[in-house]
């Protein structure tokens, strides 16, 4: 799967649920303050009533996420799984 944004910082899918609850996500998180080493990290979350996400394995679920690659360019963000 291809996930692709606009933007560095936080973006994601989720899966499920509605409005943020019950809601199963990939959340990528880009920083970019090193243009030359920048840092990619996905998380593997559930957002079980409105408000922050946790990780899928705080409800017993399974951190089971792999990144297979990246890219970066000005503009986008593109983060395969």
């Amino acid at each position: 799967m291809l996930i692709t944004a606009d933007i560095s910082g936080y973006f994601g899918i989720g899966f499920g649920g509605n409005i943020m609850t019950l809601v199963d996500m990939i959340i990528v998180n880009v920083n970019v303050d090193n243009k030359d080493s920048p840092v990619i990290i996905v998380d593997d979350s559930y957002s079980y009533k409105k408000g922050a996400p946790v990780y899928d394995t705080f409800y017993g679920g399974s951190y089971d996420i792999t990144v297979l690659g990246y890219s970066l360019t000005t503009t986008t963000t593109t983060v395969k799984i």
